[in-house]
Parts: structure tokens; sequence; C-alpha cells
């Protein structure tokens, strides 16, 4: 097999897993522990992997903002009950601004309940869905920039100029880490343009599964206190609320979803 299939087993066990050994790969193809650090460069390049020590990961660091790919496929649900608890927010006729946090992708299937709104974002992947879904009620403007391939974003100075030409109802967002009462980010461009869009609303929202508490990123984005409100999953430590609670934060807990064909009790 070639190099581009292996590649592709290794990306898709990072999809799956979050990480993998390059024994692991040595053992599945029967190549040298020399080819398999090649095909992780590679895909490193590509900003599909980090490499850590015996393998690489696909999780976000410091330092290190995880592929869209690899973030959409992670906590599914938790990002879906915490959309369905920030669709309160969503009201007619409201300008939303969307950033490239992919826990907010779920909140696209609510726009049908509101009717009129407009929908600003820089995130190519929302723009997809928006412009898939073809609802006549949802005005979409896209905002552009310098194309961030691992965020499928568009971010940088350009876009964060033409967010002070805007001013947007609400903006609804999420972030890699939050810790020591702040919101930080691995990426300076798109921290920049989180903080644009906090300076372009009149309400802010902050999405949290537990995976993004108790973290830091090298970019802090605002103090907890900027955001109208921070929404965390059901089954999060009562410690951690009472800590967001102390950072003056307005924290409101995300009802778990039922199951599909679950009755109401």
């Amino acid at each position: 097999m070639g190099a581009t299939t292996r590649r592709e087993w290794i990306v898709e066990r990072l999809l799956a897993d979050g990480s993998v050994t390059i024994v692991e790969v040595v053992d599945a193809f029967d190549v040298s522990r020399m080819t398999v650090h090649r095909d992780l460069d590679e895909l490193v390049a590509e900003g599909l992997a980090r490499k850590v020590r015996g393998g690489a990961t696909a999780l976000p660091s410091t330092l290190y903002e995880s592929d869209v790919r690899f973030r959409i496929a992670q906590s599914t649900e938790a990002k879906r009950a915490l959309c369905a608890a920030a669709a309160r927010w969503l009201e007619p006729g409201a300008a939303v601004l969307l950033d490239d946090a992919t826990t907010t992708l779920p909140l696209l299937d609510h726009l049908v309940d509101v009717g009129p709104c407009t929908i600003v974002t820089n995130f190519r992947e929302a723009l997809g869905r928006l412009a898939q879904a073809g609802s006549t009620d949802v005005e979409i403007i896209a905002l552009g920039g310098r194309y961030h391939p691992r965020a499928d974003s568009y971010t940088g100075p350009m876009c964060a100029a033409q967010l002070k030409a805007i001013h947007a109802d609400l903006y609804i967002t999420s972030t890699t880490a939050v810790g020591d009462g702040a919101a930080w980010h691995p990426d300076a461009d798109v921290a920049a343009v989180k903080r644009a869009m906090l300076d372009a609303a009149t309400t802010s929202l902050l999405l949290l599964d537990r995976s993004k508490l108790g973290r830091r990123g090298l970019h802090r984005i605002a103090d907890l206190g900027r955001f109208d409100a921070v929404i965390v999953e059901a089954g999060t430590p009562d410690d951690t609320v009472d800590r967001l609670d102390a950072a003056g934060v307005t924290v409101h807990l995300a009802p778990a979803l039922k199951a599909e064909g679950e009755r109401a009790g």
C-alpha cells in the first residue's frame, strides 16, 4: 500500500481516537519507523496532526488547535445540548455573529424555528450548511480575510477590520480553553477575530463542554466577565461552576438531550 493509503488510515485513526502511535502504523503496514515519521511530517505540514513522542495526536494543546475535521466529530451530543440551550437567545429579526467554533454548528438547525434573521460568519463550514439549507428567512453575510485551512475560516486583520463596521445583536461562540477566569485560544489570528466579534455584539454567549474547562491557551481572548452568559453542559462539576460564579460569570446549565425515541416522563 502506498503513502496516500497509509496517511488516510492515520487520519482516520486520529479522527476516531484522537491519537495514533508509530508502532501501530508500523504493525498495520509493515513499514519502517522512518517511513511513518515521513508520513506524520506530511500530515503535520497539512495541519492534520501534531507530532508527539512516539506518535501523533489531533488533540489541542496550548500552542495547537485541532483540525476542523477532528473538532466537528468531537463531543457531538454535548454540542447539540449546548446549542439547544443557546437557542433561547435567538429572536426574529436578530443579527447573529458566529465564528469558526464547531460547537455552534448545531445552532444552525434551530434557525428554522426563529423566523427572519441574519447570520454573519467567517466559517466556511457554517456558510456551506446555510447555503445548502436554502432558507429564505436567513440572510447570510460572509466575512473575508486570510484563509486559515486548519480552522476552515477567514481570519487576520482584514476580517477583524470588517467587524468594526458591523453591529450584531448576539455573538455565540466557544473556544479551545477556559481557565484562570479567562477564555484562551492557541492561534493569535483566531483569538483576534473572536475579540473583534465580542466588541461588535450587544450580547455574547460562550458555550463550553467539559473538555474546555480548566485549561489555558497561548492567547487570551477576554475575561469571562466579558460574556453575558456562559453555558456549560449538564454534569459539569459543582466546584467548576462555583469557580465560574466566583469569576463574576452568569452560568447556565444545558440540560442533556433526550435520546431519540425516548418519551418525556
